[in-house]
């Protein structure tokens, strides 16, 4: 399992905790501005970071900004 930072808008990092949740991701830490995520599938840094965007993707729009911190 690698981990990641994830910094959010203020109030987003509940909704986006769950949204990577689904996935299958532990939420080691949720804070009113961001997560840190652990992407069990990883084997290092760049693809935690790169499975994390495509997690991203997929929130509907209006969902707020989000950045991927490896």
């Amino acid at each position: 399992m690698v981990y990641v930072s994830i910094e959010t808008e203020a109030g987003k990092a509940v909704a986006l905790g769950r949204l990577f949740e689904r996935f299958g991701c532990e939420i080691v830490d949720c804070r009113t501005d961001g997560l840190r995520v652990g992407l069990p599938e990883a084997s290092h840094e760049a693809e935690a970071a790169a499975e994390a965007r495509l997690y991203l993707s997929m929130r509907p729009p209006g969902s707020g900004a989000s950045r991927v911190a490896a």
